[in-house]
């Protein structure tokens, strides 16, 4: 499943600061692959403070997308963290990941066609 962002409400979340928004993309970009490590890594040692923790950061991060599969999961899985309920939150982890991975490309590419605009 290809994700589909909104950018407006990322525009919208930086009041129409592109600038801004591009350097909070890149920091995404650079940042979520240890976040997800992170993520897995609290997951597979039933650490639901570290969980909570690594999750928390990322879920910020995604709400500038919008209402997106991989913002859906990661509230569901800082909801598990908190209620301490990890027997689901392996698989909902990897979920997460894929979700990601899927919308990194347009991520990507939209975050070139700001820097690129004059």
């Amino acid at each position: 499943m290809t994700e589909k962002l909104n950018w407006s409400t990322a525009i919208e979340a930086v009041e129409g600061n592109e600038k801004l928004l591009v350097e909070l993309i890149e920091l995404f970009l650079s940042d979520y692959s240890v976040q997800l490590d992170g993520i897995c890594k609290a997951c597979e040692e039933n650490d639901a403070l570290a969980l909570h923790r690594s999750v928390h950061q990322l879920n910020g991060s995604l709400k500038y997308f919008g209402k997106t599969e991989a913002g859906a999961i990661s509230l569901r899985l800082e909801q598990l963290a908190k209620q301490r309920s990890l027997s689901e939150s392996h698989l909902l982890s990897e979920h997460l990941r894929t979700a990601i991975e899927q919308m990194i490309p347009s991520v990507r590419e939209f975050a070139s066609s700001i820097a690129t605009d004059p």
